[in-house]
C-alpha cells in the first residue's frame, strides 16, 4: 500500500520547465563559466585561497544575475541555502592582481566573443615555467555550445567539458548542468598531485 501512495505523490509532482530567453542564455553561460574557471582555479591552486568566497549555488527556478554570481550574492552557509545546492568557490575581484586580470580576461573578452558567437572553446594550459610555453603539465577545455541561429544569431546554451549539453535549454537544465560541471571538476582534480610551485 505504501509503494502504491509513493507513485501517486510522484504522479501527482509537476515540475515547470521554462525555457530561456536569449539574454537569460547569456547570462547563464558567463555563470557557467565563471563558476568552471574558478572551480578549476580553486581546486588546482591557480590563485591564492583569499582571491575566492564559498558561496551556495542553489537549484533555481530563474537565472541568477551574472553580476550577483560574480560579486558572492549568494548563501554563505549550507543551511541558509535552499535545497538541493552545490557549494562554490567563487573567484572575486579586489583580492589578487593576478585574479582581477584573469577575470577581466574573462568578462571583457571571453564574454564577448560569447555574445558574438564566435567563442567555440576556451582552453587553460597549466604549466611551471613562464619561459617554456610548451612543457604543458595538464590542459582543461571548455566548449561552449550554442543552439541554432535564431534569427541569424547563435544563442549560446552551455558550457560543458566533453558530453554536449540537451539543445533545448531551460532554467531548471542548465542550472543543474553547472552544478554538474563544478562537481565534475572537483572529483576529476581531488586526487592529481599538486602543481609544483612557481
Amino acid at each position: 500500500m505504501a509503494n502504491v501512495q509513493l507513485v501517486k505523490q510522484r504522479t501527482a509532482q509537476t515540475v515547470t520547465q521554462t525555457i530561456m530567453t536569449q539574454k537569460q542564455s547569456q547570462v547563464m553561460v558567463q555563470t557557467m563559466l565563471h563558476s568552471a574557471l574558478s572551480s578549476l582555479a580553486y581546486v588546482r591552486g591557480l590563485f591564492p585561497s583569499k582571491a575566492f568566497d564559498d558561496r551556495y549555488y542553489e537549484m533555481r527556478d530563474d537565472v541568477l544575475p551574472y553580476e550577483d554570481f560574480a560579486s558572492a550574492n549568494m548563501p554563505d552557509d549550507g543551511k541558509k541555502a535552499a535545497k538541493p545546492h552545490t557549494k562554490l568557490p567563487v573567484l572575486r575581484r579586489g583580492r589578487s592582481r593576478r585574479a582581477d586580470r584573469f577575470l577581466d580576461w574573462l568578462e571583457n573578452g571571453a564574454f564577448n566573443e560569447i555574445e558574438s558567437g564566435n567563442l567555440h572553446a576556451v582552453e587553460i594550459l597549466l604549466n611551471v615555467d613562464p619561459k617554456q610555453r610548451t612543457a604543458v603539465l595538464e590542459t582543461y577545455t571548455f566548449a561552449i555550445q550554442y543552439s541554432d541561429s535564431v534569427k541569424a544569431k547563435r544563442v549560446p546554451i552551455g558550457v560543458h567539458m566533453g558530453k554536449s549539453l540537451s539543445t533545448s535549454a531551460t532554467v531548471q537544465s542548465t542550472n543543474k548542468a553547472l552544478q554538474m560541471l563544478v562537481r565534475g571538476i572537483d572529483t576529476m582534480c581531488k586526487d592529481m598531485p599538486e602543481l609544483p610551485s612557481k
